[in-house]
């Protein structure tokens, strides 16, 4: 009983957070077409790109740079440390 008392006082002492701590994360996704098929056309690029940039934005984050070739697409945007990769 003792042991569990004590363990959960360092617990709470372990909780206080540093101050002044800054995160700063980014990622870097590449989305491949299919058998890296060119199916992505030169014509509606632009729309494909502002379309994934809309999404970006609308989750609270910052969208650095979107470009791609005709079989890959590459995204560079920042995260916060509470939200998940797959998200």
């Amino acid at each position: 009983m003792i042991k569990r008392v004590l363990l959960s006082v360092g617990h709470q002492q372990n909780k206080k957070k540093m101050a002044n701590t800054y995160t700063q994360l980014y990622v870097h996704y590449v989305f491949a077409v299919q058998n890296r098929l060119c199916l992505i056309n030169h014509r509606w690029q632009d729309k494909l790109y502002k379309y994934m940039s809309g999404i970006i934005d609308q989750q609270g984050l910052k969208l650095y740079m979107i470009n791609g070739m005709s079989d890959h697409i590459h995204i560079l945007k920042s995260m916060t440390p509470s939200r998940l990769l797959l998200n």
